[in-house]
Protein backbone atom coordinates (compact mmCIF):
# COMPACT_ATOMS: atom_id res chain seq x y z
CA UNK A 1 0.00 0.00 0.00
CA UNK A 2 3.04 1.98 0.39
CA UNK A 3 4.17 2.20 -2.46
CA UNK A 4 0.90 2.88 -4.51
CA UNK A 5 0.47 5.90 -2.14
CA UNK A 6 4.07 7.35 -3.11
CA UNK A 7 3.35 6.70 -6.80
CA UNK A 8 -0.02 8.44 -6.91
CA UNK A 9 2.17 11.24 -5.45
CA UNK A 10 4.62 10.88 -7.72
CA UNK A 11 2.15 10.78 -10.69
CA UNK A 12 0.36 13.99 -8.92
CA UNK A 13 3.79 15.85 -8.71
CA UNK A 14 4.82 15.28 -12.32
CA UNK A 15 1.45 17.32 -13.74
CA UNK A 16 2.09 20.02 -11.40
CA UNK A 17 5.68 20.69 -13.14
CA UNK A 18 5.44 23.98 -10.30
CA UNK A 19 8.20 25.04 -7.88
CA UNK A 20 8.25 23.49 -4.15
CA UNK A 21 7.63 25.54 -1.29
CA UNK A 22 5.17 25.77 1.66
CA UNK A 23 3.98 29.18 2.98
CA UNK A 24 4.41 30.03 6.90
CA UNK A 25 0.97 30.83 7.94
CA UNK A 26 -1.14 29.18 10.67
CA UNK A 27 -3.33 26.14 9.20
CA UNK A 28 -6.13 23.97 11.20
CA UNK A 29 -4.94 20.29 10.94
CA UNK A 30 -7.75 17.78 10.63
CA UNK A 31 -8.08 14.04 11.09
CA UNK A 32 -10.63 11.59 9.71
CA UNK A 33 -12.57 14.93 9.61
CA UNK A 34 -11.84 16.21 13.21
CA UNK A 35 -9.69 18.96 14.50
CA UNK A 36 -6.41 17.61 15.43
CA UNK A 37 -4.94 21.02 16.50
CA UNK A 38 -3.15 23.91 14.25
CA UNK A 39 0.42 24.00 12.58
CA UNK A 40 3.01 26.30 11.19
CA UNK A 41 5.68 24.58 8.72
CA UNK A 42 9.20 26.67 9.41
CA UNK A 43 11.90 26.45 6.99
CA UNK A 44 14.20 24.72 8.61
CA UNK A 45 17.12 27.05 7.44
CA UNK A 46 15.53 30.10 7.56
CA UNK A 47 18.27 32.20 8.57
CA UNK A 48 20.21 31.30 5.50
CA UNK A 49 22.78 29.07 7.84
CA UNK A 50 22.32 25.34 5.79
CA UNK A 51 22.17 26.45 2.04
CA UNK A 52 22.13 22.67 1.27
CA UNK A 53 18.97 20.15 0.25
CA UNK A 54 17.92 17.71 2.88
CA UNK A 55 18.32 14.06 2.74
CA UNK A 56 17.13 13.09 -0.89
CA UNK A 57 16.87 16.25 -2.58
CA UNK A 58 14.03 17.63 -0.63
CA UNK A 59 13.86 20.99 1.58
CA UNK A 60 13.32 20.94 5.17
CA UNK A 61 10.48 22.22 7.54
CA UNK A 62 9.26 21.82 11.26
CA UNK A 63 5.83 21.36 11.48
CA UNK A 64 4.99 23.10 14.74
CA UNK A 65 2.03 20.81 15.51
CA UNK A 66 0.09 22.62 18.67
CA UNK A 67 -3.03 20.60 20.64
CA UNK A 68 -6.13 21.93 20.65
CA UNK A 69 -5.52 21.53 24.61
CA UNK A 70 -3.04 24.32 25.50
CA UNK A 71 -1.61 21.67 28.66
CA UNK A 72 -0.38 19.51 26.16
CA UNK A 73 1.57 22.46 24.07
CA UNK A 74 3.44 21.87 20.87
CA UNK A 75 5.22 19.05 19.16
CA UNK A 76 7.48 18.83 15.99
CA UNK A 77 7.14 16.72 12.84
CA UNK A 78 9.89 17.19 10.65
CA UNK A 79 9.30 17.43 6.82
CA UNK A 80 10.87 16.82 3.69
CA UNK A 81 9.16 18.82 0.56
CA UNK A 82 10.52 17.32 -3.16
CA UNK A 83 12.15 19.66 -5.18
CA UNK A 84 12.34 19.52 -9.35
CA UNK A 85 14.94 19.58 -11.12
CA UNK A 86 13.38 22.96 -12.38
CA UNK A 87 13.14 24.57 -9.07
CA UNK A 88 15.54 23.01 -6.69
CA UNK A 89 16.40 25.95 -4.81
CA UNK A 90 15.14 25.62 -1.03
CA UNK A 91 15.91 29.09 -0.03
CA UNK A 92 14.35 30.94 -3.10
CA UNK A 93 11.15 28.80 -3.26
CA UNK A 94 10.37 29.03 0.62
CA UNK A 95 7.47 31.00 2.26
CA UNK A 96 4.66 29.85 -0.82
CA UNK A 97 2.14 28.01 -1.48
CA UNK A 98 2.71 26.07 -4.83
CA UNK A 99 1.80 22.44 -5.69
CA UNK A 100 4.28 20.02 -3.85
CA UNK A 101 4.96 16.51 -2.54
CA UNK A 102 6.02 16.60 1.24
CA UNK A 103 6.73 13.36 3.01
CA UNK A 104 7.59 12.70 6.89
CA UNK A 105 8.38 9.96 9.56
CA UNK A 106 10.63 8.45 6.80
CA UNK A 107 14.60 7.18 7.50
CA UNK A 108 15.68 10.67 7.51
CA UNK A 109 12.98 12.34 9.70
CA UNK A 110 10.85 12.05 12.77
CA UNK A 111 7.11 12.97 13.65
CA UNK A 112 5.20 14.07 16.11
CA UNK A 113 1.73 15.38 16.68
CA UNK A 114 -1.46 14.66 18.48
CA UNK A 115 -4.47 12.62 17.20
CA UNK A 116 -8.20 13.74 16.42
CA UNK A 117 -8.76 13.09 20.22
CA UNK A 118 -6.13 15.16 21.58
CA UNK A 119 -3.34 12.16 21.89
CA UNK A 120 0.20 12.80 21.27
CA UNK A 121 1.80 10.69 18.81
CA UNK A 122 5.36 10.18 17.81
CA UNK A 123 8.92 10.26 19.19
CA UNK A 124 8.57 13.42 21.23
CA UNK A 125 5.33 11.35 22.86
CA UNK A 126 7.86 8.23 23.90
CA UNK A 127 6.01 6.68 21.41
CA UNK A 128 6.42 4.71 17.58
CA UNK A 129 7.59 7.03 14.60
CA UNK A 130 4.48 8.55 12.95
CA UNK A 131 4.48 8.73 8.91
CA UNK A 132 2.78 10.80 6.67
CA UNK A 133 2.46 11.91 2.97
CA UNK A 134 0.81 15.06 1.90
CA UNK A 135 0.36 16.76 -1.46
CA UNK A 136 -0.11 20.58 -1.61
CA UNK A 137 -2.27 22.91 -3.82
CA UNK A 138 -0.91 26.38 -4.42
CA UNK A 139 -3.92 27.43 -1.98
CA UNK A 140 -2.60 26.15 0.58
CA UNK A 141 -4.41 23.04 1.07
CA UNK A 142 -2.79 20.02 1.96
CA UNK A 143 -4.40 16.28 2.04
CA UNK A 144 -2.81 12.99 2.52
CA UNK A 145 -2.34 10.12 4.97
CA UNK A 146 -1.12 9.89 8.18
CA UNK A 147 -0.33 6.80 10.41
CA UNK A 148 0.57 7.24 14.19
CA UNK A 149 1.48 4.07 14.88
CA UNK A 150 -0.29 4.68 17.96
CA UNK A 151 -3.12 2.01 19.40
CA UNK A 152 -5.78 1.75 18.63
CA UNK A 153 -5.57 4.20 15.48
CA UNK A 154 -2.57 1.50 13.73
CA UNK A 155 -3.67 1.91 10.06
CA UNK A 156 -3.54 4.97 7.71
CA UNK A 157 -6.42 7.91 8.57
CA UNK A 158 -6.75 11.27 6.55
CA UNK A 159 -5.17 14.15 7.14
CA UNK A 160 -5.70 17.83 5.74
CA UNK A 161 -4.41 21.03 6.90
CA UNK A 162 -6.15 24.39 5.63
CA UNK A 163 -4.79 27.57 6.12
CA UNK A 164 -7.06 29.72 8.63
Amino acid sequence: MKKLIVLAALATMSFSGSAMAIAPTSRVIRIEGVQAGTGVFVFRFADGSHPLLAPNGSCAYDLRWTSNNPLLGTLVCRVLEATTSTNPACMANRGSNIDSLMTAGDNFTSCSGFNEFNMPFGPQAGLPNSTMFLGESATGIAVGIINTNTFPFLGAEGITFTPT
